[in-house]
C-alpha cells in the first residue's frame, strides 16, 4: 500500500496511476496497469470482507463477471459461498489471478430470492444486459452462449474481447500508417478473424509501408515513387512473377523487398529502374547464368536477377554493366 500512499490514491482512474507508476518504477504501462487492476481487485474485496465480519455476516459468495473475458477459475467460482472467517485470497476469495475482475458479496441465507437480477454483457455487441439473479456463470454461457454460437464462432468471440487491446494498437498504428484499413474497429476485428487472406494483405502491407520509409530514408528507393506506385509494383512482381521458372528449372517462389526497391529505381544512388516486362522475358528465355555461394545471377540482355536456387526468392535486380569480370556466364 505504500506506493498507493505516494502517488495519493484518492479516487484517480486505473489508467492514470497506470501511467504514473510506469513513469515512476520505470515499468511498462501494461504491467503497472496489471499490477494496479490486482491490487485494487485485492482492496476492495479484501476491505469487503472487513465489513462483513463488522456485520456478523457469516457467508459471502463469489462472483464473477458474465461475459467471455472471464477466466476458467473464476467461471467455476461463481455463485460458491464461503465463510467469511475462512476467506483466504487466491483461494477462495478474488483476486485469483492477475487483472482478475470477480467480486464477492454477502451472503444470507433466505435471501436468494430478493435478488431479481444480476448483470451480464451481451457476447455479440457488448451491452450490459440483465438477466436472472439466481444464474451461475456456467448456467449462462450455456444458455446465451453455447446454445447459440458454434464452437468456431465462440473462438473467435473469446479472440476479439481478448485481444481487444493489442489489436486496437496495432488498429492505430497501421491507420498511422497510412495503410488502408476497415473502419472502424470493429469491422478491423471482423476482417482480421474472419479473413485470413486478407489479414495477411494488411500485414504485408504494412510490412511493405515500414520497409518503404526505410528505402526512402536511406535514399535507395527514388523519392518520386510514392507508396502507392511502390506497393503497385510489389502486386505487380506477384501476380506476374512469382511461379515463373527460368531456363535451369528455378521455380520463382517469393521475392525480396530489396528486390522492389532495384525494380523502382534510385535517383540519390543514380541506379537506373528495372522493367518487370524485361524481367519476366528474362527469367523465362536467359540461358546465361553464373552461380555464387547463395545465389544465382541470370543474364538478360540488358538486365541481371540475382536469385536464391535454394529458395526460389528473388534478390534484387538491375541494369546490366557490361565488361566487368564477373559478367562472365555459363551457357
Amino acid at each position: 500500500m505504500k506506493f498507493y500512499e505516494k502517488i495519493s490514491f484518492n479516487g484517480s482512474n486505473i489508467q492514470q496511476l497506470s501511467k504514473e507508476m510506469s513513469t515512476k518504477l520505470a515499468s511498462s504501462y501494461k504491467n503497472s496497469e496489471r499490477l494496479i487492476r490486482t491490487e485494487v481487485n485485492f482492496v476492495n474485496n479484501y476491505s469487503a470482507i472487513e465489513s462483513f465480519k463488522e456485520q456478523n455476516i457469516e457467508k459471502y459468495q463469489y462472483e464473477a463477471v458474465l461475459d467471455l473475458r472471464t477466466s476458467e477459475i473464476c467461471s467455476n467460482m461463481d455463485g460458491k459461498v464461503f465463510l467469511t472467517k475462512e476467506m483466504v485470497v487466491g483461494v477462495n476469495c478474488p483476486p485469483m489471478h492477475p487483472n482478475c475482475r470477480s467480486t464477492i458479496v454477502p451472503y444470507i441465507e433466505g435471501m436468494e430470492e430478493y435478488r431479481k437480477e444480476r448483470a451480464a454483457r451481451n457476447v455479440q455487441n457488448g451491452k450490459t444486459e440483465m438477466i436472472p439473479g439466481n444464474m451461475t456463470y456456467k448456467e449462462w454461457y450455456k444458455k446465451y452462449v453455447e446454445d447459440n454460437f458454434s464452437k468456431e464462432e465462440i473462438a473467435i468471440m473469446k479472440k476479439k474481447i481478448v485481444n481487444a487491446s493489442s489489436d486496437l494498437e496495432i488498429y492505430n498504428r497501421y491507420k498511422a500508417n497510412g495503410i488502408d484499413i476497415p473502419k472502424p474497429f470493429d469491422k478491423f476485428q471482423e476482417m482480421k478473424y474472419n479473413d485470413k487472406e486478407e489479414w495477411q494483405n494488411l500485414k504485408d502491407q504494412y510490412e511493405l509501408k515500414r520497409h518503404y520509409d526505410i528505402a526512402i530514408k536511406k535514399g535507395e528507393l527514388s523519392s518520386l515513387v510514392d507508396f502507392s506506385t511502390y506497393r503497385d509494383v510489389a502486386v505487380q512482381i506477384q501476380r506476374e512473377l512469382v511461379g515463373l521458372k527460368t531456363k535451369n528449372l528455378i521455380e520463382i517462389k517469393s521475392y525480396s523487398k530489396h528486390f522492389v526497391d532495384r525494380v523502382c529505381g534510385s535517383i540519390k544512388q543514380k541506379r537506373n529502374g528495372v522493367s518487370i516486362e524485361e524481367i519476366k522475358n528474362t527469367i523465362l528465355n536467359s540461358e546465361k547464368f553464373k552461380e555464387h555461394d547463395k545465389s544465382m545471377v541470370v543474364y538478360g540482355d540488358n538486365i541481371q536477377i540475382s536469385i536464391n536456387p535454394t529458395t526460389g526468392n528473388l534478390i534484387q535486380t538491375n541494369p546490366r554493366i557490361r565488361g566487368k569480370k564477373n559478367d562472365k556466364v555459363n551457357r
